[in-house]
């Protein structure tokens, strides 16, 4: 899918809104350091299709992908402004921006509520499905459970302590809060 594409899909969704006006359009923004500044223009190019929900978030390593570089430390002077101007204009038309605030926090890698994440996240690509065990052709995601006492893994860690939650974010993070 192209950029193209992507609009005329906004503007049907804008259009189905209409219709139903329980329908909510998120668009999830993965950046890097080569499109990040593209933000800057993201309600002049986004804004007419009312975007309800906006995630700001930094491209991450997820193995043998096109895309490579994760290096976003050179953002470290324009992220936060940029940032503050999504958000400023994100309050007046009363959308949810889920974004770090702070440039420090981009790459950070201790936050409690990453701990949730292997139960959340969900991820695929050529040779792989979501987690290393999952045989998603031969097996339902409950036999996978059942298995794997995934149901116990997570009531564990929902009553975790706080020094168990900052082992668990080792293990990964949500770098991303709910600004608005």
């Amino acid at each position: 899918m192209n950029f193209y594409q992507i609009l005329r899909l906004n503007q049907a969704i804008k259009k189905l809104k209409e219709e139903y006006p329980a329908l909510r359009l998120r668009i999830n923004y993965t950046f890097n350091k080569d499109n990040f500044r593209d933000l800057a223009d993201f309600f002049d190019v986004n804004g007419k299709y009312q975007p309800d929900i906006l995630q700001i978030r930094p491209v991450k390593n997820m193995g043998n992908t096109a895309y490579q570089d994760t290096d976003v430390s050179s953002l470290k002077d324009d992220y936060e402004p940029i940032i503050n101007e999504i958000l400023e204009e994100g309050k007046k038309r009363e959308m949810t921006i889920l974004a770090s605030p702070k440039f420090k926090n981009v790459n950070k890698e201790d936050n409690i509520q990453s701990v949730i994440y292997q139960f959340v996240y969900y991820y695929m690509r050529p040779g792989f499905v979501w987690r290393d065990g999952f045989d998603w052709k031969n097996e339902t995601f409950n036999e996978f459970r059942a298995r794997t006492g995934w149901t116990k893994k997570l009531w564990n860690q929902a009553f975790a302590s706080k020094k168990q939650y900052r082992e668990l974010n080792r293990q990964t993070s949500l770098n991303y809060e709910v600004l608005n």
